[in-house]
Protein backbone atom coordinates (compact mmCIF):
# COMPACT_ATOMS: atom_id res chain seq x y z
CA UNK A 1 0.00 0.00 0.00
CA UNK A 2 1.35 3.40 -0.94
CA UNK A 3 1.81 5.94 1.87
CA UNK A 4 -0.72 8.76 1.83
CA UNK A 5 0.17 12.40 1.19
CA UNK A 6 -2.35 15.18 1.72
CA UNK A 7 -1.32 18.42 -0.01
CA UNK A 8 -3.04 21.71 0.75
CA UNK A 9 -2.17 24.00 -2.16
CA UNK A 10 -3.61 26.34 -4.86
CA UNK A 11 -3.31 23.78 -7.66
CA UNK A 12 -5.85 25.53 -9.92
CA UNK A 13 -4.59 29.08 -9.37
CA UNK A 14 -2.98 31.10 -12.14
CA UNK A 15 -0.11 32.31 -9.97
CA UNK A 16 3.47 31.46 -9.16
CA UNK A 17 2.31 29.42 -6.17
CA UNK A 18 -0.26 27.71 -8.38
CA UNK A 19 2.36 26.71 -10.95
CA UNK A 20 4.63 25.47 -8.17
CA UNK A 21 1.78 23.47 -6.65
CA UNK A 22 1.15 21.75 -9.97
CA UNK A 23 4.83 20.88 -10.27
CA UNK A 24 4.75 19.27 -6.80
CA UNK A 25 1.70 17.18 -7.68
CA UNK A 26 3.22 16.04 -10.97
CA UNK A 27 6.53 15.10 -9.33
CA UNK A 28 4.72 13.01 -6.69
CA UNK A 29 2.43 11.51 -9.32
CA UNK A 30 5.30 10.54 -11.63
CA UNK A 31 7.19 8.92 -8.76
CA UNK A 32 4.36 6.37 -8.26
CA UNK A 33 5.37 6.17 -4.61
CA UNK A 34 2.42 7.86 -2.91
CA UNK A 35 -1.34 8.01 -2.80
CA UNK A 36 -1.98 11.73 -3.30
CA UNK A 37 -4.95 13.73 -2.03
CA UNK A 38 -5.15 17.48 -2.58
CA UNK A 39 -7.18 20.07 -0.70
CA UNK A 40 -7.29 22.93 -3.27
CA UNK A 41 -7.06 26.52 -2.08
CA UNK A 42 -7.14 29.89 -3.81
CA UNK A 43 -4.28 32.34 -4.00
CA UNK A 44 -5.22 35.92 -3.20
CA UNK A 45 -7.35 37.42 -5.93
CA UNK A 46 -5.68 35.50 -8.74
CA UNK A 47 -7.78 33.90 -11.47
CA UNK A 48 -8.19 30.17 -11.91
CA UNK A 49 -6.12 28.66 -14.69
CA UNK A 50 -8.04 27.49 -17.77
CA UNK A 51 -5.32 26.53 -20.26
CA UNK A 52 -3.68 23.48 -18.73
CA UNK A 53 -2.77 20.49 -20.93
CA UNK A 54 -5.55 17.92 -20.75
CA UNK A 55 -3.36 15.24 -19.14
CA UNK A 56 -2.34 17.66 -16.37
CA UNK A 57 -5.96 18.77 -15.86
CA UNK A 58 -7.01 15.12 -15.54
CA UNK A 59 -4.37 14.41 -12.88
CA UNK A 60 -5.27 17.51 -10.86
CA UNK A 61 -8.98 16.71 -11.05
CA UNK A 62 -8.31 13.17 -9.83
CA UNK A 63 -6.13 14.10 -6.84
CA UNK A 64 -8.53 16.88 -5.83
CA UNK A 65 -11.30 14.27 -5.62
CA UNK A 66 -9.24 11.53 -3.98
CA UNK A 67 -9.98 11.62 -0.23
CA UNK A 68 -7.95 9.21 1.84
CA UNK A 69 -9.54 6.49 3.92
CA UNK A 70 -10.90 7.69 7.25
CA UNK A 71 -8.41 7.19 10.12
CA UNK A 72 -5.61 6.31 7.67
CA UNK A 73 -2.15 7.67 8.36
CA UNK A 74 -0.89 10.46 6.12
CA UNK A 75 1.81 13.06 5.69
CA UNK A 76 0.47 16.60 5.48
CA UNK A 77 2.14 19.15 3.18
CA UNK A 78 1.03 22.78 3.17
CA UNK A 79 2.19 25.01 0.31
CA UNK A 80 1.69 28.60 1.38
CA UNK A 81 2.71 31.33 3.81
CA UNK A 82 4.39 30.14 7.05
CA UNK A 83 1.98 32.05 9.31
CA UNK A 84 -0.73 29.72 7.95
CA UNK A 85 1.17 26.49 8.74
CA UNK A 86 -0.59 24.11 11.13
CA UNK A 87 0.00 20.56 12.33
CA UNK A 88 -2.73 18.45 10.75
CA UNK A 89 -1.14 14.98 10.70
CA UNK A 90 -0.06 13.13 13.84
CA UNK A 91 2.84 11.56 11.94
CA UNK A 92 4.50 14.13 9.68
CA UNK A 93 3.84 17.77 8.68
CA UNK A 94 5.84 19.61 6.01
CA UNK A 95 5.69 23.34 5.36
CA UNK A 96 6.40 24.28 1.76
CA UNK A 97 6.88 27.93 0.84
CA UNK A 98 8.55 30.21 -1.68
CA UNK A 99 9.71 32.38 1.21
CA UNK A 100 10.11 36.11 0.89
CA UNK A 101 12.44 38.42 -1.00
CA UNK A 102 13.93 40.46 1.82
CA UNK A 103 16.82 40.55 4.26
CA UNK A 104 14.80 39.23 7.25
CA UNK A 105 11.63 37.21 7.85
CA UNK A 106 8.33 38.86 8.81
CA UNK A 107 7.02 38.38 12.36
CA UNK A 108 5.53 34.94 12.90
CA UNK A 109 7.20 33.22 9.98
CA UNK A 110 9.90 31.38 11.92
CA UNK A 111 7.35 30.34 14.53
CA UNK A 112 5.03 28.97 11.85
CA UNK A 113 7.86 26.99 10.30
CA UNK A 114 8.90 25.58 13.67
CA UNK A 115 5.43 24.06 14.11
CA UNK A 116 6.22 21.69 11.26
CA UNK A 117 8.57 18.71 11.11
CA UNK A 118 10.46 20.18 8.15
CA UNK A 119 10.28 23.05 5.68
CA UNK A 120 11.03 23.04 1.94
CA UNK A 121 12.00 26.20 0.01
CA UNK A 122 13.09 26.70 -3.62
CA UNK A 123 16.65 28.01 -3.29
CA UNK A 124 19.65 28.11 -1.00
CA UNK A 125 19.12 31.88 -0.88
CA UNK A 126 15.80 31.36 0.91
CA UNK A 127 17.14 28.46 2.96
CA UNK A 128 19.93 30.62 4.40
CA UNK A 129 17.46 33.40 5.21
CA UNK A 130 15.15 31.02 7.11
CA UNK A 131 17.94 29.43 9.12
CA UNK A 132 19.53 32.79 9.93
CA UNK A 133 16.18 34.16 11.12
CA UNK A 134 15.34 31.45 13.62
CA UNK A 135 13.86 28.45 11.80
CA UNK A 136 15.16 25.50 13.81
CA UNK A 137 13.47 22.56 12.07
CA UNK A 138 15.29 21.12 9.04
CA UNK A 139 15.05 23.40 5.98
CA UNK A 140 15.57 21.80 2.56
CA UNK A 141 16.22 23.68 -0.71
CA UNK A 142 14.64 22.09 -3.80
CA UNK A 143 14.43 24.05 -7.05
CA UNK A 144 11.12 24.49 -8.82
CA UNK A 145 12.63 23.41 -12.13
CA UNK A 146 11.63 24.04 -15.74
CA UNK A 147 9.59 21.81 -18.01
CA UNK A 148 12.24 21.56 -20.71
CA UNK A 149 9.92 19.59 -22.97
CA UNK A 150 8.02 22.87 -23.35
CA UNK A 151 10.52 25.62 -22.56
CA UNK A 152 13.58 25.08 -24.73
CA UNK A 153 15.41 26.58 -27.70
CA UNK A 154 13.44 24.78 -30.43
CA UNK A 155 11.61 26.91 -33.03
CA UNK A 156 7.90 27.23 -32.26
CA UNK A 157 4.79 28.53 -33.94
CA UNK A 158 4.51 32.18 -32.94
CA UNK A 159 2.01 33.15 -35.61
CA UNK A 160 -0.55 33.96 -32.89
CA UNK A 161 1.24 37.26 -32.16
CA UNK A 162 3.51 39.79 -33.83
CA UNK A 163 5.09 43.09 -32.82
CA UNK A 164 5.69 46.22 -34.90
CA UNK A 165 9.07 46.71 -33.23
CA UNK A 166 11.93 44.51 -34.42
CA UNK A 167 13.96 44.34 -31.17
CA UNK A 168 11.93 43.70 -28.04
CA UNK A 169 12.78 43.16 -24.41
CA UNK A 170 10.41 40.90 -22.47
CA UNK A 171 9.43 41.20 -18.82
CA UNK A 172 6.61 39.91 -16.65
CA UNK A 173 5.04 39.35 -13.27
CA UNK A 174 2.17 40.66 -11.18
CA UNK A 175 2.32 44.45 -11.02
CA UNK A 176 1.39 45.20 -7.42
CA UNK A 177 0.93 48.43 -5.54
CA UNK A 178 -0.56 51.85 -6.13
CA UNK A 179 2.80 53.53 -6.66
CA UNK A 180 3.96 52.27 -10.07
CA UNK A 181 7.61 52.76 -9.20
CA UNK A 182 7.59 50.76 -5.94
CA UNK A 183 6.26 47.29 -6.70
CA UNK A 184 8.49 44.30 -5.94
CA UNK A 185 8.67 43.12 -9.54
CA UNK A 186 9.98 46.55 -10.55
CA UNK A 187 7.73 46.77 -13.60
CA UNK A 188 6.94 50.45 -13.18
CA UNK A 189 10.60 51.23 -12.60
CA UNK A 190 11.57 49.26 -15.69
CA UNK A 191 9.01 51.06 -17.85
CA UNK A 192 10.33 54.43 -16.71
CA UNK A 193 13.97 53.50 -17.35
CA UNK A 194 13.19 51.83 -20.66
CA UNK A 195 11.45 54.99 -21.89
CA UNK A 196 14.48 57.05 -20.84
CA UNK A 197 17.02 54.69 -22.41
CA UNK A 198 15.26 54.35 -25.77
CA UNK A 199 13.46 57.68 -26.03
CA UNK A 200 11.97 58.16 -29.52
CA UNK A 201 13.46 54.88 -30.76
CA UNK A 202 10.96 53.37 -33.20
CA UNK A 203 12.61 49.95 -33.49
CA UNK A 204 12.92 48.93 -29.82
CA UNK A 205 9.96 47.75 -27.75
CA UNK A 206 9.16 46.37 -24.31
CA UNK A 207 6.72 43.45 -24.04
CA UNK A 208 5.10 43.15 -20.59
CA UNK A 209 3.24 39.99 -19.54
CA UNK A 210 1.40 41.25 -16.48
CA UNK A 211 -1.76 41.83 -14.50
CA UNK A 212 -2.46 43.90 -11.41
CA UNK A 213 -4.59 41.26 -9.65
CA UNK A 214 -6.27 38.90 -12.13
CA UNK A 215 -7.40 38.43 -15.73
CA UNK A 216 -10.59 40.50 -15.56
CA UNK A 217 -11.49 43.32 -17.93
CA UNK A 218 -11.34 45.93 -15.13
CA UNK A 219 -7.85 44.68 -14.31
CA UNK A 220 -6.81 45.15 -17.94
CA UNK A 221 -7.92 48.79 -17.81
CA UNK A 222 -6.11 49.36 -14.50
CA UNK A 223 -2.87 47.86 -15.79
CA UNK A 224 -3.13 49.75 -19.08
CA UNK A 225 -3.70 53.01 -17.19
CA UNK A 226 -0.51 52.45 -15.18
CA UNK A 227 1.47 52.13 -18.39
CA UNK A 228 -0.12 55.17 -19.97
CA UNK A 229 0.67 57.27 -16.90
CA UNK A 230 4.33 56.32 -17.15
CA UNK A 231 4.58 56.86 -20.91
CA UNK A 232 3.15 60.36 -20.53
CA UNK A 233 1.73 60.44 -24.04
CA UNK A 234 5.00 59.61 -25.82
CA UNK A 235 4.53 57.50 -28.96
CA UNK A 236 7.96 55.90 -28.75
CA UNK A 237 9.43 53.68 -27.51
CA UNK A 238 6.62 51.17 -27.94
CA UNK A 239 5.32 49.15 -25.00
CA UNK A 240 3.19 46.07 -25.65
CA UNK A 241 0.97 44.75 -22.86
CA UNK A 242 0.01 41.08 -22.76
CA UNK A 243 -2.77 40.73 -20.22
CA UNK A 244 -4.51 37.47 -19.32
CA UNK A 245 -3.59 33.81 -19.38
CA UNK A 246 -1.36 32.28 -22.02
CA UNK A 247 -1.09 28.56 -22.60
CA UNK A 248 2.31 26.99 -22.00
CA UNK A 249 2.72 26.65 -25.76
CA UNK A 250 2.02 30.34 -26.30
CA UNK A 251 4.39 31.38 -23.52
CA UNK A 252 7.12 29.08 -24.83
CA UNK A 253 6.72 30.52 -28.32
CA UNK A 254 7.02 34.02 -26.87
CA UNK A 255 10.45 33.26 -25.40
CA UNK A 256 11.76 32.15 -28.80
CA UNK A 257 9.81 34.67 -30.90
CA UNK A 258 12.17 36.13 -33.54
CA UNK A 259 11.40 39.66 -32.32
CA UNK A 260 11.85 38.92 -28.59
CA UNK A 261 15.57 39.42 -27.99
CA UNK A 262 16.12 39.44 -24.19
CA UNK A 263 14.42 39.08 -20.81
CA UNK A 264 14.88 42.00 -18.42
CA UNK A 265 13.74 42.56 -14.84
CA UNK A 266 14.29 45.23 -12.19
CA UNK A 267 12.81 42.93 -9.55
CA UNK A 268 13.67 43.66 -5.94
CA UNK A 269 14.02 39.95 -5.32
CA UNK A 270 12.84 36.52 -6.41
CA UNK A 271 12.71 33.38 -4.30
CA UNK A 272 12.94 31.39 -7.54
CA UNK A 273 11.85 33.40 -10.59
CA UNK A 274 9.78 31.18 -12.86
CA UNK A 275 9.87 33.43 -15.91
CA UNK A 276 13.62 33.89 -15.43
CA UNK A 277 14.18 30.13 -15.45
CA UNK A 278 11.91 29.60 -18.47
CA UNK A 279 13.59 32.41 -20.42
CA UNK A 280 17.03 31.01 -19.55
CA UNK A 281 16.03 27.52 -20.74
CA UNK A 282 14.89 29.13 -24.00
CA UNK A 283 18.32 30.71 -24.71
CA UNK A 284 17.04 34.23 -24.09
CA UNK A 285 19.66 36.73 -22.82
CA UNK A 286 18.99 37.77 -19.21
CA UNK A 287 19.36 41.21 -17.61
CA UNK A 288 18.50 41.05 -13.91
CA UNK A 289 18.95 42.73 -10.54
CA UNK A 290 22.05 41.09 -9.07
CA UNK A 291 20.43 39.69 -5.91
CA UNK A 292 18.20 36.85 -4.69
CA UNK A 293 17.19 33.30 -5.51
CA UNK A 294 17.84 32.97 -9.23
CA UNK A 295 21.57 33.42 -8.61
CA UNK A 296 21.48 29.86 -7.21
CA UNK A 297 20.70 28.26 -10.57
CA UNK A 298 22.00 30.72 -13.17
CA UNK A 299 25.48 30.41 -14.62
CA UNK A 300 27.18 33.53 -13.25
CA UNK A 301 29.28 34.34 -16.33
CA UNK A 302 26.35 34.10 -18.72
CA UNK A 303 23.92 36.67 -17.30
CA UNK A 304 24.00 40.44 -16.95
CA UNK A 305 23.40 41.57 -13.37
CA UNK A 306 22.48 45.15 -12.55
CA UNK A 307 24.29 46.68 -9.62
CA UNK A 308 21.96 47.31 -6.68
CA UNK A 309 21.68 48.50 -3.12
CA UNK A 310 19.71 46.95 -0.29
CA UNK A 311 17.13 49.60 0.48
CA UNK A 312 14.26 49.82 2.96
CA UNK A 313 11.03 48.45 1.52
CA UNK A 314 8.86 51.50 0.71
CA UNK A 315 5.65 52.12 2.60
CA UNK A 316 3.50 51.48 -0.47
CA UNK A 317 4.74 47.87 -0.59
CA UNK A 318 4.17 47.01 3.08
CA UNK A 319 1.45 44.52 3.91
CA UNK A 320 0.22 42.55 6.89
CA UNK A 321 2.14 39.32 7.25
CA UNK A 322 4.59 40.05 4.43
CA UNK A 323 6.76 43.14 4.14
CA UNK A 324 6.85 45.14 7.35
CA UNK A 325 8.63 48.38 8.33
CA UNK A 326 12.41 48.11 8.46
CA UNK A 327 12.77 45.23 6.02
CA UNK A 328 15.07 45.64 3.03
CA UNK A 329 15.09 44.43 -0.55
CA UNK A 330 17.28 45.07 -3.59
CA UNK A 331 16.93 48.24 -5.61
CA UNK A 332 18.58 48.10 -9.04
CA UNK A 333 20.60 51.21 -9.87
CA UNK A 334 18.95 53.26 -12.58
CA UNK A 335 22.10 54.03 -14.58
CA UNK A 336 23.10 50.36 -14.63
CA UNK A 337 19.70 49.28 -15.94
CA UNK A 338 19.76 51.78 -18.80
CA UNK A 339 23.41 51.13 -19.64
CA UNK A 340 23.05 47.36 -19.83
CA UNK A 341 19.84 47.46 -21.85
CA UNK A 342 21.62 49.64 -24.38
CA UNK A 343 24.64 47.33 -24.36
CA UNK A 344 22.43 44.31 -25.03
CA UNK A 345 20.76 46.11 -27.93
CA UNK A 346 24.01 47.34 -29.45
CA UNK A 347 26.05 44.16 -28.84
CA UNK A 348 23.41 41.52 -29.21
CA UNK A 349 25.60 38.82 -30.74
CA UNK A 350 27.70 38.64 -27.56
CA UNK A 351 24.61 38.61 -25.35
CA UNK A 352 23.16 35.74 -27.40
CA UNK A 353 26.37 33.71 -27.09
CA UNK A 354 26.10 34.01 -23.29
CA UNK A 355 22.43 33.04 -23.45
CA UNK A 356 23.16 29.83 -25.36
CA UNK A 357 25.62 28.78 -22.63
CA UNK A 358 23.03 29.65 -20.02
CA UNK A 359 20.34 27.65 -21.76
CA UNK A 360 22.48 24.52 -21.89
CA UNK A 361 23.27 24.86 -18.19
CA UNK A 362 19.64 25.32 -17.09
CA UNK A 363 18.22 22.59 -19.31
CA UNK A 364 20.82 20.11 -18.06
CA UNK A 365 20.77 20.92 -14.33
CA UNK A 366 17.39 22.48 -13.59
CA UNK A 367 14.82 20.62 -15.64
CA UNK A 368 11.59 19.57 -13.95
CA UNK A 369 12.73 15.95 -14.23
CA UNK A 370 15.89 16.74 -12.22
CA UNK A 371 14.21 18.86 -9.54
CA UNK A 372 11.20 16.53 -9.38
CA UNK A 373 13.49 13.66 -8.43
CA UNK A 374 15.20 15.89 -5.86
CA UNK A 375 11.80 16.72 -4.40
CA UNK A 376 10.73 13.09 -4.08
CA UNK A 377 14.11 12.14 -2.58
CA UNK A 378 13.75 14.98 -0.07
CA UNK A 379 10.27 13.82 0.94
CA UNK A 380 11.64 10.31 1.47
CA UNK A 381 14.23 11.72 3.87
CA UNK A 382 11.57 13.61 5.81
CA UNK A 383 8.76 11.07 5.79
CA UNK A 384 10.51 7.78 6.51
CA UNK A 385 11.76 8.75 10.00
CA UNK A 386 8.19 9.77 10.84
CA UNK A 387 6.94 6.17 10.48
CA UNK A 388 4.06 7.31 8.34
CA UNK A 389 2.48 3.86 8.18
CA UNK A 390 1.55 3.71 11.87
CA UNK A 391 -2.17 4.33 12.50
CA UNK A 392 -3.64 7.14 14.51
CA UNK A 393 -3.42 10.14 12.19
CA UNK A 394 -6.06 12.79 12.31
CA UNK A 395 -8.82 12.53 9.74
CA UNK A 396 -8.66 14.40 6.47
CA UNK A 397 -11.84 16.24 7.39
CA UNK A 398 -9.77 18.19 9.94
CA UNK A 399 -8.61 20.34 7.02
Amino acid sequence: MRPNIVLQAPIFSQSGYGAHARDIVLALWDSRQYNISVAPTGWGGSSMTSKLPQDVQDILTFVAGNPIRQNAAFTFIHLGIPTEFRKVSKTCNIGYTAGIESDVLPPGWSGGCNLMDAVVVPTAFVQELFVRCGVTVPVYAVGEGVDTTVFNNFPKDSSWIDFPTSFNFLTGGQWLGNNPDNDRKGIGKLVRLFCEAFADNQDVGLVIKSTTVNNSSPDWHITKSKLEALKKGREFPKIHLLHGELSEAQLASLYVHPKIKAFVSCTSGESWGRMVAEAAASDLPLLLTGWSGYKDYLLAGAVTYFDYELATVPGEALGAGTFVPGMKWAWAKDDDVKRYMKRCHNGYEVAKEWAIRQGEHVRLNWSRDVTGKQLVDTFVKIIQPANIVVPGSMELKSL
